[in-house]
């Protein structure tokens, strides 16, 4: 399996391929986090740094990189250990700024959420760089919703427990831009009548 690194701007820093483990935990009602564990050289100490972006050979989830740590396993072999969350959590960076009443559909309110405050927000400086909606997709649940300057990604959070819809930043490494999107999961348990 090979990781892409990318830049902050989403540009191609370089290649992994060669590493000792990786956990990759996605998540429904709230972002994602991995953790990945490679030799220490000065090729992976200069592309892991804090910040950069992670992603997976044909997945369009990401995440970037928190925290790194240097490590030494049972064999006395030096590793470095990475951790970060996925680009969904670039919207905890954000606060809903003023106050939001809102009465409508869930999906649109989650994308409001986002496009005000992160897309296209009253201040450029709190402006996502890169950061897009995706396609709305027409989900009917309603929600009646108030909220004034609550962390962005704790009321989508909220939103998603109540409603049951998902949500995440995917990336798209061609248009070099992260898509913010709704969406709803697959009901594959035993009750569930299909």
């Amino acid at each position: 399996m090979e990781l892409y690194v990318l830049s902050r701007d989403l540009k191609l820093k370089g290649i992994i391929d060669t590493f000792t483990s990786l956990r990759w935990i996605r998540r429904y009602h709230k972002s994602g986090e991995f953790e990945l564990h490679c030799a220490l050289n000065s090729d992976t100490l200069n592309l892991l740094q804090r910040e950069n972006i992670i992603c997976k050979k044909g997945d369009d989830e990401a995440g970037y990189i928190e925290t790194r740590r240097l490590r030494i396993d049972s064999t006395g072999q030096e590793l470095l250990e990475i951790k970060g969350k996925f680009l969904t959590s670039y919207l905890r960076r954000r606060v809903n700024w003023g106050r939001l009443i809102f009465n409508g559909k869930t999906e649109e309110l989650m994308r409001k959420l986002v496009n005000d405050n992160a897309i296209n927000p009253s201040n450029v400086n709190r402006k996502i760089p890169n950061l897009i909606l995706g396609d709305l997709k027409g989900f009917t649940d309603g929600i009646s919703y108030q909220n004034s300057f609550g962390n962005i990604l704790d009321c989508l959070e909220n939103i998603s427990n109540t409603s049951g819809l998902g949500y995440r930043n995917l990336l798209d490494i061609e248009t070099r831009e992260i898509i913010f999107e709704v969406y709803k999961g697959i009901d594959r348990t035993v009750d569930n009548g299909v």
